[in-house]
Order: C-alpha cells, then structure tokens, then sequence
C-alpha cells in the first residue's frame, strides 16, 4: 500500500474528529511549500466521516483519495483518507509522526498510548482532558508535543520530518513511557479497562 510513498515525508493524523481536518489540511498546504511532496494520511475517528473530510479537502483544493473506495496511494497522492475500521494500527506502524486526534477540538482528546508502542513520534492539541494522567507522565518524560492550531502543527511535523534524531528520540521518550510500567499509568489503564467493562469513574 505505501509502496508509491515511500520515499515520500508523510505523517498520520489519527482518530480525528469534526473541526479539526480545517487544521490538518490547513497544515497540509502550509508543509507544501517545504514538502512539495508531502503525503498526509486522515484517519477519522469515525469512518463514515470519510466523504465529509474529502468535501473539506476538495473545497479546499487538495485532491484526496479514500480508502474506502478501494483508492490506493499513488506516488502523486496528496492526502488519503483511511475511513475504514480497524486498521490504525496499520497506518501507526507505517508513520513515523503522528497527531492525536480530538485534542485541537474540546472533546478530550484520543487514546496516545497505541501509538506510543509504536515507535511514533508524538503531536496532540491542548485538549487530551480524557487521557489527563496518562498525559501527565508524557509531559514529565517530554515524550511528546502540544500544537494548538495549524500553523504550530505545520511548524511542529516540519520540524521532525527535518530532524530524524529528533523526531526518533520523541519517539524513543513516548516509548518508554508505555513500557516503563509507572504507577501513574497503570492506575489510568486499570480506570480505562473499567470503563470498558461498564464500571464507573
């Protein structure tokens, strides 16, 4: 699938929600100009959003492919949109910077932790209240790096596509975060786990 790509900078934003893909495309143009063939991948959060995102992006001028529709990623592909179910985990594996969806628009912000396990290099907007313990632990390890509009996330993905180290040892720090088996985060995935069995706070 990412055989036309690459050789291609490309970065993932995963999980995202209404209000933000006007950031990430927004971003997207801003990078052009560094990054004349930049690859950016959508992931939202919910799939079916997937023909709504393409309508942002056509508006916007950029041509974008869906997954959906069997589209794959050719080697002049602009922006693909994965609206599919079940393959993040993919696409985290494929990218090496990854934006956490639902942090630029106040709905608390997605789960970091997968994509911390796999070696991605970390961006997130102000608002990951859902995650506040798990994001306490990444802020005291500075494994990873808040963006609060287009601008600071074109800069930011920039920035990591032109310094590797950097960008590996973001990468590095998030990394051990998941795996260092601290009190804080065990206490937060037993409370998630808790969630999903239909317990309380």
């Amino acid at each position: 699938m990412m055989t036309a790509a690459a050789a291609r900078p490309f970065w993932l934003a995963a999980s995202t929600h209404r209000g933000e893909e006007e950031f990430i495309l927004a971003a997207h143009r801003q990078l052009l100009q560094t990054y004349p063939d930049l690859l950016t991948l959508i992931v939202p959060r919910h799939p079916e959003r997937g023909g709504e995102v393409a309508k942002l992006a056509a508006e916007l001028g950029i041509a974008a492919a869906r997954r959906s529709e069997g589209a794959e990623i050719g080697a002049k592909t602009p922006v693909y949109i994965a609206d599919t179910i079940g393959e993040l985990g993919l696409f985290y594996r494929l990218s090496q910077i990854v934006y956490i969806g639902g942090s630029l628009v106040p709905t608390g912000g997605q789960n970091p932790l997968e994509a911390a396990r796999l070696d991605c290099a970390l961006l997130h907007g102000p608002h990951m209240e859902n995650f506040a313990d798990v994001m306490q632990s990444f802020e005291e390890h500075e494994a990873s790096l808040t963006v609060t509009d287009a601008e600071t996330l074109a800069k930011t993905v920039g920035d990591l596509m032109g310094d590797p180290a950097r960008r590996d040892e973001l990468a590095a720090r998030a990394g051990k975060v998941v795996s260092g088996g601290t009190e804080t985060l065990q206490k937060t995935l037993a409370k998630v786990e808790n969630l999903l069995n239909g317990g309380t706070r």
